[in-house]
């Protein structure tokens, strides 16, 4: 059984009640805006580039170019040594013999043949063994400056990756001090919420204290309080039990008169769908009264259609006949 208050003691009493509902929202409203001030951290992963030392992986590739380009040129350069050997051969028998001729052009002597010496005209094999010295040469060259391309196009890379590791280590540095005010700044925010917390508790047990032995806690609420207070200031209510009662009645009739203006609104929107029906019904009906006017008038069209065409046959008719009887009277007798 509740308490029973009266009089001022029940309007103090009241007051108390409210004073307590507004510290608790004012307690509720302002942990809201604290709780919004809580923020995430941010993720943070310091993810780093690995640089390509493997040097031994190019330098053996180059060094299966320049045997496989040595070996190229070789023998591309090869058959043009065989081919300038016989040339050679071949110039130094005619030079010969043509100096031997004009030493002996007026005695008529005939060319005995060749007696000095020369070399004979290289083979392929031997030509390529001679070219093998100049292709390495070659080849070397290019692989020196291919290593070079390669080296410094990894050396560039190394550098770039070096720059790119640096700037993610700054973002992860400057992550982890950003996470680290934010997880102090959230930790005094819940240091405040558990402040808030304590207060709420404190109200809850003032409530239970002082104000449970008389108070509904069902009507813990601002507008159930104002209207205890109002009612029992203009002594319409005396006691607490009498105001709810008056307040029970307030909360039937708004209901009612809720219930009443949905009522209202939903039979507005039956009427207003009655009405969009009606006109659509009007409209059908004006539509299907045109179609019969054009029905009708498609009708009288074509009876007086049949009618013309029923008048000139039978002008047809008459006129054949008053040939026949005129080529009839108008024959030889």
């Amino acid at each position: 059984m509740k308490q029973q208050l009266e009089g001022e003691e029940l309007v103090h009493g009241l007051y108390e009640v409210k004073n307590l509902l507004i510290a608790m929202n004012n307690i509720n409203q302002k942990e809201l805006q604290v709780r919004e001030q809580i923020r995430q951290t941010i993720p943070a992963q310091n993810n780093q580039l690995k640089k390509s030392t493997k040097k031994g992986g190019w330098i053996v590739l180059l060094a299966l170019a320049f045997v496989l380009m040595t070996l190229f040129f070789a023998v591309t350069y090869a058959p043009k040594m065989v081919s300038d050997s016989k040339h050679a051969c071949e110039k130094a028998l005619v030079d010969d013999e043509f100096n031997w001729s004009m030493q002996h052009i007026e005695d008529g002597a005939v060319y005995p043949g060749y007696n000095g010496s020369v070399e004979e005209p290289v083979t392929f094999g031997a030509a390529y063994v001679r070219a093998l010295p100049r292709a390495g040469i070659v080849a070397l060259v290019l692989v020196i400056i291919a290593g070079a391309v390669i080296f410094s196009i990894q050396k560039y890379k190394n550098i770039m990756i070096d720059k790119e590791n640096k700037r993610r280590a700054e973002q992860y540095q400057a992550a982890l001090e950003q996470n680290n005010q934010i997880i102090a700044n959230n930790q005094k925010i819940q240091a405040q919420i558990e402040a808030f917390n304590q207060r709420r508790q404190q109200i809850s047990k003032e409530y239970l204290t002082n104000l449970c032995r008389w108070y509904h806690e069902d009507y813990a609420y601002m507008e159930a309080v104002d209207y205890f207070i109002r009612e029992i200031e203009l002594g319409t209510a005396t006691t607490l039990p009498e105001a709810i009662k008056l307040y029970r009645e307030e909360l039937f009739r708004r209901e009612v008169i809720e219930n009443q203006k949905t009522m209202i609104e939903n039979q507005k929107i039956m009427i207003n769908n009655q009405e969009i029906m009606i006109s659509k019904q009007d409209e059908m009906i004006r539509q299907q009264m045109l179609g019969n006017v054009i029905a009708a008038a498609t009708l009288v069209q074509t009876m007086s259609i049949a009618n013309s065409v029923s008048n000139i046959e039978s002008n047809t008719s008459r006129t054949a006949r008053y040939a026949g009887d005129i080529a009839w009277n108008t024959r030889e007798r």
